[in-house]
């Protein structure tokens, strides 16, 4: 069986692995497309370590999901550029950690009806923020007074937790795990 893909190249973001012409008997699947927003945004990440998801808690008095488990993200600010900005400088304020932005991944956008749009990235690059704003390679996560812990989570132990609507689902995609 043959499957023949007429413009090729628009289904696939521009990358240096991608090669000049499509290889015999190979299939190209286009990664997700990440989207413009237009609207107010938020962006979250997955940040992952093997098979652990870090999660934020949330205070008991937060007015939004108190007392629940969430990922590091947060709303748009003046100076973000892009979803993809915003998930970046949110989980460095949130937990110091410093992701490679360009090695986040885009999972998936969620439109909401309110004009407000939810982006969900992946990332398993990422340096620890010390005092001193030094990158490490090994450190610990540190929460900002937002979160009231921090927890790495075990894909297989998410029903453990009380994780915000939308965050599960962004979870298991970013392990390759269809919900239905």
């Amino acid at each position: 069986m043959k499957l023949i893909l007429e413009n090729w190249r628009d289904f696939i973001e521009k990358s240096e692995d991608v090669p000049e012409e499509p290889l015999r008997g190979y299939a190209y699947v286009a990664p997700p497309r990440e989207e413009e927003s237009d609207v107010n945004y938020a962006s979250f990440v997955v940040i992952t370590e093997g098979s652990t998801v870090l999660l934020l808690l949330r205070p008991e008095n937060e007015s939004n999901f108190p007392g629940m488990w969430g990922l590091p993200g947060g709303g748009k600010d003046e100076s973000d550029k892009d979803p993809r900005k915003t998930a970046w400088r949110e989980t460095k304020e949130e937990a110091m950690l410093d992701l490679s932005i360009h090695s986040m991944k885009f999972l998936h956008t969620e439109h909401k009806e309110t004009d407000f749009d939810i982006h969900y990235y992946k990332c398993d690059d990422y340096h620890y923020i010390g005092e001193d704003e030094e990158l490490y390679y090994d450190g610990e996560v540190k929460i900002s007074d937002e979160h009231a812990d921090h927890a790495w989570v075990d894909i297989n132990d998410l029903d453990q937790y009380k994780i915000i609507p939308g965050n599960e689902k962004a979870i298991f995609k970013a392990y390759g795990i269809q919900v239905i």
